[in-house]
């Protein structure tokens, strides 16, 4: 696939190739790799190796975003995850190289579990969603990048408490944290 990291910049080609290494279920191994080359040469500029708990994490789940609001794509795919999460592998592109690295921040980032992961480039947050225990829904945890490093600046929790929910969430707003607690109700089951 031909992506436009920067509209500055040529096009890039990414090929992913899936070769998953033999393993025991729910291990993180070898999957295939990102070979990255630079149109009209075929020459390859860089290769990244996959891994991820799943053989198809690589190619199903490989996604393009600016992930550090600097305005060039950065690249993942998941890594880890079940049936309500995920955790992602990153790379931010580094215009000076012209290449994807690692760094403080992906490291950061490849913690976060979520189950729905946004970058608002207008706000500069990173909204990841969350699918709480039933019968109480989701919530979402927000995070902004400070001096190259992930911050949180809103955490939720939502529990089941007899027949409604608890939503706690907290937000730093003014330079401190502040604390809403909320009782919902929860679904009911049919009888």
């Amino acid at each position: 696939m031909r992506v436009s990291i920067n509209p500055e910049l040529p096009a890039y080609q990414f090929k992913l190739t899936t070769q998953p290494l033999a393993t025991s279920p729910g291990e993180i191994h070898a999957v295939g790799k990102i070979e990255i080359s630079i149109p009209p040469s075929d020459a390859i500029v860089q290769t990244i190796e996959a891994n991820s708990i799943w053989d198809w994490g690589l190619c199903q789940f490989f996604t393009a975003a600016d992930v550090n609001f600097d305005g060039y794509l950065d690249i993942s795919f998941v890594r880890d995850g079940g049936a309500k999460w995920a955790s992602r592998e990153y790379y931010i592109f580094d215009p000076l190289s012209g290449r994807y690295v690692g760094n403080a921040l992906t490291q950061d980032l490849a913690k976060v579990k979520e189950n729905g992961i946004s970058f608002d480039s207008q706000t500069r947050e990173i909204r990841a969603a969350f699918i709480g225990p039933w019968p109480c829904g989701g919530g979402l945890n927000i995070y902004e990048i400070q001096n190259g490093r992930l911050n949180e600046v809103q955490k939720e929790t939502v529990e089941p408490s007899d027949e409604q929910c608890i939503r706690e969430t907290i937000r730093w707003v003014n330079g401190r944290w502040s604390v809403t607690v909320l009782k919902e109700p929860g679904l009911q089951s049919s009888q």
